[in-house]
């Protein structure tokens, strides 16, 4: 039997959907796997390190995150497109 959208809306997030949308809305800010387990803890999340390295790394593959250590710590951030301008033509 359907649902209805609502209804689909209303059902928890997955974790990996939580940090896509968190790191999207915050697209000027990169955060530590520390600061991004601490924010799904505080969404009633709790995983392991690895697993969020895992969902980040894959992100990171599919192109929707990019990553930077800086002084030994990796940092996460969304990949925003809106900066990419197509090549024109020459004239």
């Amino acid at each position: 039997m359907p649902i209805s959208s609502n209804d689909f809306k209303k059902t928890e997030s997955e974790p990996s959907h939580l940090l896509i949308d968190f790191l999207r809305s915050n697209r000027r800010f990169a955060y530590s796997l520390n600061q991004l387990r601490e924010m799904l803890a505080s969404k009633g999340r709790v995983l392991a390190k690895k697993d969020i390295e895992r969902m980040l790394s894959l992100m990171e593959y599919a192109g929707l995150v990019e990553s930077k250590v800086i002084a030994g710590v990796p940092y996460y951030r969304y990949h925003d497109y809106s900066l990419f301008r197509p090549p024109t033509r020459p004239r």
